[in-house]
């Protein structure tokens, strides 16, 4: 992993989880990054521009409302409902225990802004100061959200110590959230195998079908394949990871966006026109990478047609490494993902397809033992920025700029532009 230099890094006051980061992407294309730590604290990381139109990373505290004294964050996630202007909404899931697990509290807080500020711009501080408390009857684990594609509406799913998957929908009349039944959309998620601690979904055939994966705390993974008109079962596989999942991710090879992209664009990269005629020819080459906190991490290649049998361990000198993150990513920059595991042993282990096998190609060590990790292009100049959380704090990788550079003058075609010139 020489290819990427530590950029930046700031201390966290307090330890934060596998659940603590959450992606806000502007329809203008601009990103920030949520970071949570257990102890209350919320921070939002961008990049700004001074006076002298110089890149400053900025960090701050947000002061969300709500979050009673001594109650911990479990878990956050963020979408921007709309794809015309910026309307986005904050879920954070807390916990504040008492003197037995009966006197304990918990709630899904939902975050969003009540109206637009007089140049429709978003404004972070008005959201955090505008929740909805939905209180639990049991322990909150994983926040996500997908859409439902046939009423254009945000679906929030949680996971629960209750071996169930709980989902919210927003009621537009009223702007209140409600739990609905989550039979009635998508059968696939109704009664997991026991607590489920990672869910990814993906709408592919032009968002007719849906792929579904959930990890479960019994070491299983059941992956489904779902006609979305009919809700319909197509395809189910499951498989026992013999040992604790920590996450299961969807994924392609190439750098393009999947075709939803608001539910995973935060694993791959930006389509362009050179891309659109491979994404055609393979877009049902999905992958599935399942992380494991005691066994090797597996990754199932072409999973809509192959379903679990097409296997790949991926092998690593500490098999017994605690893996609790990963992330898919064009480190190289050759316009194919690599895949990066978070270690506890303050580690990030990347791994390549290459001859029909992933092999481990680097290692690069961190401040403390990785808990989440993301990719985007926090900078906004074209090139993504990978940031990990560690236990004390928030590294931001970026490609080295002379590497950047020689990629970029590798793919100029100089002659059409000297010959253009000549023209002119």
């Amino acid at each position: 992993m020489d290819g990427i230099i530590d950029a930046h890094y700031f201390v966290l006051p307090s330890q934060s989880n596998i659940y603590s980061l959450a992606r806000l992407t502007s329809v203008s294309g601009l990103e920030r990054l949520l970071v949570t730590s257990l102890k209350k604290k919320v921070f939002c990381f961008e990049y700004s521009v001074d006076k002298d139109d110089a890149l400053l990373p900025v960090i701050k505290e947000i002061s969300f409302t709500y979050i009673p004294s001594g109650a911990e964050i479990i878990s956050i996630d963020a979408v921007n409902k709309s794809k015309d202007h910026d309307d986005f909404v904050v879920g954070i899931t807390i916990i504040k225990t008492g003197n037995n697990d009966m006197e304990s509290e918990k709630y899904l807080n939902i975050y969003s802004e009540p109206e637009p500020d007089e140049n429709n711009e978003f404004n972070i501080d008005n959201l955090a100061n505008n929740c909805l408390m939905i209180e639990l009857d049991f322990v909150p684990y994983f926040l996500y959200h997908t859409f439902l594609l046939s009423q254009n509406q945000v679906v929030w799913f949680l996971s629960g110590s209750d071996s169930k998957i709980h989902a919210y929908t927003e009621d537009v009349s009223t702007h209140t959230y409600h739990e609905t039944d989550i039979a009635e959309h998508f059968p696939e998620l109704v009664s997991p195998s026991s607590i489920v601690l990672w869910i990814d979904i993906w709408h592919i055939h032009q968002n007719t079908r849906r792929l579904s994966v959930i990890g479960c705390e019994d070491w299983s993974v059941k992956i489904s394949l779902v006609e979305i008109e009919s809700n319909t079962l197509l395809s189910v596989w499951n498989y026992d990871c013999d040992g604790p999942i920590s996450r299961v991710q969807l994924f392609y090879l190439s750098n393009y966006f999947p075709p939803d992209a608001e539910d995973s664009s935060e694993n791959c990269e930006t389509e362009d026109e050179g891309e659109k005629k491979s994404k055609e020819e393979g877009e049902e080459n999905i992958n599935l990478l399942v992380t494991s906190t005691i066994n090797q991490s597996v990754v199932f290649m072409n999973v809509t047609t192959s379903g679990t049998s097409e296997r790949h361990f991926l092998p690593y000198k500490d098999s017994y490494d605690a893996i609790l993150s990963s992330v898919c990513a064009d480190i190289d920059l050759d316009g194919e993902q690599e895949i990066i595991l978070g270690a506890y042993s303050q580690e990030l282990i990347a791994y390549k397809y290459i001859n029909s096998r992933w092999e481990l190609i680097g290692t690069r060590g961190v401040s403390s033992s990785v808990l989440c990790m993301a990719h985007l292009d926090l900078s906004q100049d074209g090139v993504r920025e990978l940031v990990v959380v560690t236990m004390r704090g928030i590294h931001i990788f970026q490609h080295d700029p002379n590497i950047v550079l020689e990629k970029l003058k590798a793919s100029i075609d100089f002659s059409k532009i000297f010959s253009a010139e000549t023209l002119m």
